[in-house]
């Protein structure tokens, strides 16, 4: 270790940091400290880093805004990158052709580690339609398209024509979107959607997003829930554990497939948390969840 250490800190130079807490880069604010962490801001850093990490057979995990995982509370043994490959850049319109004829769309490309409260406030900006609804999502841009976001029903990847990426790590995204001259409807959309996120997500705690993955279509038919709803936070619900306490985290009361962080919390005690919610869905239900959010630096789950 003490070798790849030293190349680190050559490679690059005044940017690595020696047990950086990763509670201080997730949304949760759950986690122990990384033995290394670094922030790149090209691919060309990236991958640097990533062929440094295997020449010396040093795990390694990439960072995005820090959403939709659990950090263990013993944190990561080895370097954590996070991505800070950002900036977006107008492509080109595409339109018909004749002096009458009005562009009809746009293609913009995105570095992965763009927010995507920025790229959407850039594209509203813009007169861009298509992912306005997205405002308020936490993360980046390559965890919104990895994850595949939605909102009622629409997919960011929806919008995205093509990736660019290496090992499954995305660097550039580039999306369609459709020219529309009304930004104030743009404006208006957005922070609809953006109110409506704060009235049915514990948006002002920490979390780490939807802990579980919806249900199936076939399971809720079977189930016969209400509209045939695959909300997995209605099953939890109906097991009666919004506001069930673990120590410091929660069942939220305001959507139950949300945990928060209610101050202090330990990822030991979400895991009990969350094996609980399982364990309750499936005796009343007999449907097995299957966790949405990644888990980072555990030895075994």
């Amino acid at each position: 270790m003490s070798d790849f250490k030293k190349l680190l800190i050559t490679t690059f130079a005044g940017k690595v940091k020696i047990n950086e807490l990763l509670a201080d880069h997730t949304t949760f604010k759950i986690g122990g400290p990384a033995d290394f962490f670094i922030e790149v801001k090209t691919k060309e850093e990236m991958i640097k880093a990533i062929n440094l990490a295997k020449e010396f057979k040093m795990p390694f995990f990439i960072l995005g805004g820090g959403s939709n995982i659990l950090v263990s509370d013993r944190g990561f043994r080895g370097l954590v990158i996070k991505n800070r490959i950002e900036g977006i850049k107008i492509l080109g319109y595409e339109g018909g052709g004749g002096k009458k004829c009005e562009v009809r769309k746009v293609k913009i490309k995105v570095g992965s580690g763009t927010t995507i409260n920025h790229l959407v406030r850039f594209t509203i900006s813009e007169g861009l339609e298509g992912i306005e609804d997205f405002l308020g999502l936490p993360g980046t841009v390559g965890g919104a398209v990895f994850g595949n976001s939605h909102f009622k029903g629409k997919k960011i990847n929806d919008y995205v024509v093509s990736i660019e990426k290496k090992e499954n790590v995305i660097f550039t995204v580039v999306f369609k979107l459709n020219v529309f001259k009304d930004k104030k409807l743009l404006w208006e959309k957005a922070e609809k959607a953006l109110e409506y996120r704060k009235k049915t997500q514990p948006y002002f705690s920490a979390s780490a997003g939807c802990i579980f993955k919806n249900i199936s279509k076939n399971e809720a038919e079977k189930l016969k829930t209400p509209s045939l709803t695959q909300s997995t936070g209605y099953l939890i619900d109906q097991c009666n554990l919004k506001g069930k306490k673990i120590d410091d985290c929660q069942v939220s009361l305001i959507h139950a497939n949300f945990i928060v962080n209610l101050n202090q919390a330990k990822a030991k005690d979400v895991i009990k948390l969350i094996n609980l919610i399982k364990a309750k869905v499936k005796e009343k239900f007999n449907i097995s969840l299957k966790e949405e959010i990644k888990y980072v630096g555990f030895k075994k789950i």
